[in-house]
């Protein structure tokens, strides 16, 4: 199982134990104490053993406010939290952490194990019954074929062996940061390392709020932009870096580069939806091209559009129902509540496909808290007849970015790229079409009934997708919202 994850960190720092009734391995990506963390890791008094995958980021002032009496080994945190499960057990540790994790615990005191995912759902973990007991890993692609139903951990939530999947509770904050304070404080946090960084820059307001803060708190930060050579998003971020004094490399690929990518990003993804494998085609150039100039690192903007309604569908929801704000309230929940499924899932499989880890420092418990209290008229306004989307964020940065990005229109990424690929045309639904026949289509649509495949483009990848997963074991989860 280990070996077919072993992507998503340095087959040189893989580790593995086996106990009585356990065994537990981790592909770790070396980034908080990379020299002396290895996994899996022992809480002091050896009660618990702790595989890891993120990063708690709020580790060290939870070493010295809760565990100042523990004798460490390591400086990582892996062995906080090891500790902390001792010190505070499972539900007080998970309302206390902040970052993005997933992580498995053994208890070696009472033979029962537990795991847990973080809030919102930026790490995987996966698991499922087998002829062995039970098996646990961060993708799809670990399990064997007799693990017969393969069950995703929701967000925001712990198993164990006897409660079973349980919601935990974080913290709640009631601060007078200003949002931009959160703002610029999550990325602080995220950007603790003496590793270079990189930025997903698109050159809109999301990507470029978090290349301007982390460029006020580490030294060595690289912004990159994926497309055409005249693309949009190329144009604005290579004019707000060169403005702004940010280092910027552009990546330029031609009209078949990320068609050429589809069979690898679908085993990636673990998914067939056509719009996680069109911006996924993306995604996945521009984390191998990041990782093979040596970044562990990058962060992104995800989480913006979602937190604070920047896609045009939603535009067009308050257009076609009269302006209902409360419609588009419960909307903006089901976003948020899917980006597990969607945004989320598709940025850690691309980037830990080639062992980089993608942080986006929007989805801090504190922001999603702020920005879960702002009322949706707030966050589209209707001025002088026209929607501005993301009002809130924009404005948090008005004056601190240029104009000519605080006011940029959204444009998804397969576009800012220069693919016009948001519906039904442009270069991906013209390749498949003509690699998959009206009869194929019709043959998979009798014969998977329950994936709903409604056209040619989600045929061909469903056809690819098939071939690596067990349709029945996985029971995909197809998606209704037309922006993700």
């Amino acid at each position: 199982m280990l070996s077919r994850v072993s992507h998503r960190g340095y087959k040189s720092d893989m580790g593995f134990v086996r106990g009585n009734g356990f065994a537990m391995g981790c592909a770790r990506l070396p980034i908080v104490d990379a020299s002396h963390g290895a996994q899996p890791i022992e809480s002091e008094n050896r009660r618990f053993t702790v595989v890891l995958n993120g990063e708690i980021y709020n580790y060290r002032q939870l070493r010295e406010c809760y565990l100042a009496d523990v004798q460490f080994t390591t400086n990582s945190d892996t062995e906080v939290l090891a500790n902390l499960l001792e010190k505070c057990g499972v539900e007080q540790s998970l309302s206390l952490l902040e970052g993005m994790f997933a992580f498995i615990a053994f208890d070696h005191e009472t033979n029962k194990y537990f795991m847990a995912r973080d809030l919102i759902g930026i790490k995987p973990l996966y698991y499922a019954e087998c002829s062995q007991g039970i098996v646990i890993a961060s993708e799809l692609k670990a399990f064997d074929s007799d693990a017969e139903t393969v069950i995703e951990l929701l967000p925001g939530h712990f198993f164990d062996s006897v409660k079973g999947m349980v919601p935990w509770q974080p913290t709640r904050h009631d601060n007078s940061d200003t949002l931009r304070q959160l703002i610029s404080e999550s990325v602080r946090e995220q950007v603790q390392t003496k590793l270079p960084v990189a930025v997903l820059l698109s050159g809109g307001i999301d990507s470029s709020v978090i290349c301007y803060e982390a460029n006020q708190y580490h030294s060595d930060v690289t912004a990159f932009a994926i497309g055409k050579p005249d693309c949009n998003d190329m144009i604005a971020a290579k004019r707000l870096c060169r403005d702004m004094g940010f280092k910027f490399e552009p990546i330029i690929i031609g009209e078949n580069e990320p068609l050429q990518a589809i069979t690898d990003t679908v085993h990636s993804i673990e998914s067939f939806e056509p719009n996680h494998i069109r911006a996924g085609a993306l995604s996945y150039l521009i984390s191998k091209h990041i990782a093979s100039r040596g970044y562990r690192i990058s962060l992104c903007g995800e989480g913006a559009d979602e937190l604070f309604a920047g896609y045009p569908d939603f535009v067009s929801l308050l257009q076609r129902t009269n302006n209902d704000y409360q419609a588009l309230e419960k909307v903006l929940k089901t976003f948020v509540d899917g980006l597990y499924l969607t945004q989320l899932k598709r940025v850690d499989r691309t980037g830990m496909r080639f062992a980089l880890e993608v942080r986006p420092p929007f989805l801090c418990t504190q922001i999603i808290q702020r920005a879960g209290a702002i009322p949706a008229r707030e966050k589209i306004t209707i001025e002088n007849g026209a929607y501005i989307t993301k009002k809130p964020l924009r404005e948090a940065y008005r004056g601190i970015l240029p104009d000519y990005i605080v006011d940029r229109i959204k444009s998804v990424f397969s576009e800012g790229a220069g693919y016009d690929t948001n519906g039904h045309h442009g270069p991906f639904w013209d390749y498949t079409k003509q690699l998959i026949s009206a009869d194929e289509v019709a043959e998979l649509q009798n014969c998977y009934p329950q994936c709903r495949l409604a056209t040619h483009e989600e045929a061909y990848y469903f056809k690819i997708y098939s071939k690596y997963f067990t349709v029945e074991q996985i029971n995909p989860q197809r998606l209704s919202m037309s922006a993700l």
